[in-house]
């Protein structure tokens, strides 16, 4: 497997001169700051709208399997994503190797969450937390496939691009979750506002980065030496 680009194989490189680097960051804090302004009055735009269509036990519903994916999200990069961050070096093995970790360890999630629907719905007495549980399930390997582009592109400061890209995801999850609650959606007017803002997240990551997803081969190829170093390196 070729290796990476030289782009991706430093973070911040010794080779790069501190005056320049010293603007990357900067530009990189700019676009950060301006980002999450602009993230912020979105959502509170989006909110606003969905408040006026959804009713509190809509909300409620997503809350209570919230409490769950949360708890199941603290397992779900298993450090690999830290560790693509602060490596010095990073090579094609490395990419593969978190790829396919990443996801492996999202659909395990996946279906651990598909289990768990049922007892869910049982703790809170409410039949119809099993669908949206169901539903919701699916959000973990869609957040695994965005594990790789999106620490390249902290990795090497592109935070301009990183704004963009979560900008993007914002607006198309609030407008999926807007088009469904005014046709009277409910509690599934949230559930596709996660599913839509996780896969335009991984589909706009991986179209902002100079790495092909065709680079991280098949599953067979993992070097399970590199998958070990990864998960080692990202431990606290």
């Amino acid at each position: 497997m070729p290796k990476l680009a030289a782009e991706f194989e430093f973070g911040l490189s010794e080779r790069e001169p501190t005056s320049a680097l010293l603007v990357r960051v900067a530009r990189g804090a700019f676009w950060s700051w301006s980002a999450q302004v602009l993230k912020q009055l979105l959502q509170l735009a989006i909110m606003a709208i969905l408040a006026r269509w959804l009713t509190p036990a809509d909300f409620g519903r997503l809350a209570m399997i919230g409490v769950v994916t949360g708890f199941l999200s603290l397992f779900g990069e298993l450090g690999i994503g830290p560790a693509l961050i602060q490596k010095r070096e990073i090579g094609s093995a490395h990419l593969s190797a978190a790829f396919w970790g990443s996801l492996a360890a999202g659909l395990v999630l996946m279906f651990l969450l598909m289990l768990g629907a049922p007892l869910i719905a049982s703790v809170y007495a409410d039949a119809q937390l099993v669908p949206l549980a169901l539903a919701l399930a699916a959000n973990f390997p869609l957040v695994a496939l965005a594990t790789v582009p999106i620490n390249l592109l902290q990795r090497e400061l592109q935070l301009g691009r990183l704004a963009a890209v979560e900008l993007l995801a914002l607006v198309l999850g609030g407008a999926v979750a807007v088009g469904l609650a005014l046709r009277g959606g409910g509690a599934w007017s949230l559930v596709g506002q996660t599913l839509a803002a996780s896969g335009a997240t991984a589909i706009a990551a991986w179209g902002v980065i100079a790495v092909r997803v065709q680079e991280v081969g098949s599953p067979v190829s993992v070097d399970r030496g590199v998958l070990r170093d990864l998960f080692r390196f990202g431990r606290p």
